[in-house]
């Protein structure tokens, strides 16, 4: 394999079999500079990255070019040959096992990529992911990935927005223990982000929509009704006062009861009562 390969296969086997953990690659982008940093990822803003000094020989690919990069030492700086026509994206489709941090500046230039749809989609989804990862790890701030999130507006990938969704989800978990009216604050920014799915899917299936939209409804009308915008709330309700003489769609049934059991009056959450008990 190695004289096929022309690359050193046990040696980089050995590493990824028997050191714990993957790798964390800290990127500072310039123009045509490129400073890499591997050290192992931990979740945990506690744990000291550099404590073991595992690193990992890493075939890292680029949306500039085909060939690939080997990182095999745990600092690296590469100069690209020509100043780059597109915003460099590193593990390009998540060729890699890791995760990618970029400074700042280049997070912005990114974020605008996003935006006009010139990322491909699971490159929009690392993105996202790991700009979340990385702030739960203390290694950026939360605050650029929200930033970041807002380019996300126009976003119709069902992988994508699960991501979306569960950080907004974990963001707001941490926000409500402490300030209900900073959780409350961020409802605007979720109705601006998912406006435009929400208009499109609507609440009823078409049975001409792709399979990746019937999954994607859910995640848009469940952030609908945490965010309490007030037509989802009004229309949640609707359909459950409405399901004797229409049964509610098992794909969004607990959407509809849990807003019931958030917004409903006392005579709806009785009769939800009723029915958990029957």
């Amino acid at each position: 394999w190695e004289e096929a390969a022309k690359m050193p296969i046990a040696k980089f086997m050995n590493a990824w079999t028997t050191e714990s953990g993957y790798p964390l690659i800290r990127a500072q982008i310039h123009e045509q500079s490129v400073s890499l940093d591997q050290s192992r990822f931990y979740l945990s803003p506690k744990a000291d990255p550099h404590k073991n000094e595992n690193h990992w020989p890493l075939p890292l690919q680029s949306n500039l070019d085909k060939e690939i990069i080997l990182l095999n030492k745990p600092k690296e700086s590469i100069k690209l040959p020509t100043r780059p026509t597109k915003k460099l994206v590193l593990n390009h489709n998540r060729s890699a096992f890791c995760r990618v941090v970029y400074n700042h500046e280049h997070l912005k230039l990114l974020a605008e990529d996003v935006r006009t749809n010139k990322l491909s989609e699971l490159d929009r989804l690392s993105l996202i992911g790991d700009s979340f990862e990385s702030a739960k790890a203390g290694l950026s701030k939360t605050t650029d990935a929200l930033e970041l999130l807002t380019n996300y507006d126009h976003e119709d990938s069902e992988v994508v927005w699960e991501i979306i969704a569960a950080n907004i989800a974990n963001v707001r978990s941490i926000i409500i223990d402490h300030d209900e009216a900073l959780r409350k604050a961020m409802n605007p920014s979720i109705h601006h982000l998912i406006t435009k799915q929400y208009l499109r899917l609507g609440w009823e299936e078409n049975v001409k929509e792709s399979h990746f939209d019937t999954l994607l409804r859910p995640i848009i009308l469940g952030l609908a009704c945490s965010s309490e915008l007030p037509s989802a709330i009004k229309e949640a309700e609707h359909i459950f006062l409405g399901r004797d003489k229409k049964p509610i769609n098992p794909n969004i049934r607990s959407i509809i009861y849990q807003n019931v059991a958030r917004h409903g009056d006392k005579a709806e959450f009785k009769e939800l009562l009723k029915m958990h008990n029957n």
